[in-house]
């Protein structure tokens, strides 16, 4: 086999010149490939390569709603976590007033025995 090189298309652009003319002889030229057969991808190679980028992308959106879920759950967690630390801040305001206003009879008490 004929290896496809610049030279070989000079050569065969040349031959095809003498023997149909210039315009005949790059009219067929221009239906070769500008790189060997073997290059060339077919349809059947596409259609391999799109069953891969497809995969990727079927695999991708899986990735991607596992990732919406896990985050959603954060959200809730969050959430919840927000609501006990509220709980717990107004259960700790209504402790301490309650303890400073448990202590005000004490002080005043021992405030006026001591004076």
């Amino acid at each position: 086999m004929v290896e496809i090189n610049d030279r070989a298309r000079r050569q065969l652009a040349e031959r095809l010149d003498d023997v149909l003319g210039t315009e005949e002889a790059d009219l067929l030229l221009a239906h070769l490939p500008p790189v060997g057969w073997a290059d060339v991808a077919t349809k059947h190679d596409l259609d391999l390569h799109l069953a891969v980028v497809e995969q990727r992308f079927t695999s991708l959106e899986q990735r991607m709603a596992r990732l919406e879920s896990r985050m959603d759950q954060f959200s809730a967690q969050m959430a919840d976590l927000q609501r006990q630390v509220g709980a717990f801040s107004r259960q700790l305001v209504v402790t301490v007033v309650a303890a400073v206003l448990g202590t005000i009879p004490a002080v005043y008490t021992a405030s006026h025995f001591a004076g």
